[in-house]
């Protein structure tokens, strides 16, 4: 089935390529349709959930390289198309989000360990930081927070079993991971919980799982 990452795409992107072929057959310049894309696009970004500095972004990147075709000679549907492929990079794919996901989280527990947290505290704040990146990017929290959870629980038996809050927060990563139903990415849990706290994608089919894990678990 195809990610939710896809299917976001995949939406933003027929709905800002209807409003450029609409404009265009309307006798609108490239530049012009290509602005009632962009709308069409930070519109139908919105209404998912996405969160304006995210989609903002991605829309930017994609108007720079619909740009610099125009520029290069390209004709309105090549740049169109050039645009399509610079917006999919920049909005990243399940990886990427992952990534950027588990360097929030990663960088909230961090940060709090080093004002003085506790370790309890310091994923409360990790766990709020990548709820928030995960909202960002268009997730809801029927989506995040059984995931989360899973992650929540390991940590907190990793703690209980006297394991360091580095350990800890490499099991909650781990579990993560588990529950989400992916693979481990390139080992990088221990820097960034990178594929830790959201492979975001496999949210949907993974809340489930991770129910069932958590349940599992306090039994």
């Amino acid at each position: 089935a195809a990610s939710d990452v896809y299917k976001r795409q995949e939406a933003i992107g027929e709905a800002a390529s209807a409003a450029f072929e609409a404009a265009l057959a309307d006798g609108a310049t490239a530049e012009d349709a290509f602005t009632a894309a962009a709308e069409a696009a930070a519109a139908t970004a919105g209404e998912l959930g996405m969160s304006e500095e995210i989609s903002g972004s991605v829309i930017a990147a994609a108007q720079e390289a619909f740009d610099a075709a125009i520029a290069d000679g390209a004709t309105a549907e090549e740049a169109f198309e050039t645009a399509g492929t610079a917006a999919e990079e920049a909005y990243g794919d399940d990886a990427a989000i992952t990534e950027a996901i588990g360097a929030a989280a990663s960088a909230a527990y961090e940060e709090a360990l080093a004002d003085g947290a506790t370790t309890e505290d310091a994923f409360a704040a990790a766990r709020e930081a990548a709820s928030t990146t995960a909202s960002d990017y268009g997730f809801s929290d029927e989506q995040i927070e059984p995931v989360i959870d899973a992650a929540q629980a390991a940590f907190d038996a990793a703690i209980a079993e006297g394991l360091t809050a580095a350990e800890a927060f490499e099991a909650a990563g781990d579990a993560f991971m588990e529950a989400a139903g992916i693979e481990d990415m390139d080992g990088d849990m221990d820097a960034d919980m990178d594929a830790d706290m959201d492979e975001e994608t496999t949210m949907d089919g993974a809340a489930a799982a991770a129910e069932e894990e958590t349940t599992s678990g306090e039994e």
